[in-house]
Order: C-alpha cells, then structure tokens, then sequence
C-alpha cells in the first residue's frame, strides 16, 4: 500500500492521501506552503513547505535561469 500523507487544512487534520494526491491539493491551492504534513515514521508534524517534492525552492530554478544550467549544448 501506498505511503499515506497527513496534513492540515485550515488548522483541522484531514485523512490520509497520497504524494500525487498532496501534489494535485498543491496545484489547486488548497495545500498551502504554511500547512503541517505528517506521515508513518515522521517524528513530528512538518511544514509542507519543507518537502521539496511539493513546494521545489524557487531561487533553485531561478539561479537555473540565470546560469544557463541544464542547457542542452
């Protein structure tokens, strides 16, 4: 079975979803950056921020810009 993802909305804990499902709520707005996520095997609740696969850095692709770096040659 699929890992489950916990997170918050609003301040009020919702049911378990998947990664795709946390991206999709990401997409639509409804997982914002601020919200807690927690899944089986996680000490404690974390902002979703902090999980790369949903909210990537954004100066990450910005300096991938501005450097020409992932440029086919």
């Amino acid at each position: 079975m699929a890992e489950l993802w916990f997170y918050t909305n609003e301040g009020k804990q919702m049911d378990g979803v998947s990664i795709k499902e946390l991206k999709r709520l990401v997409g639509d707005g409804v997982l914002k950056p601020t919200d807690m996520v927690w899944k089986e095997g996680m000490p404690r609740w974390i902002r979703a921020s902090s999980i790369k696969e949903l909210f990537p850095d954004p100066a990450s692709d910005l300096d991938r810009f501005f450097t020409g770096a992932g440029e086919s040659a």
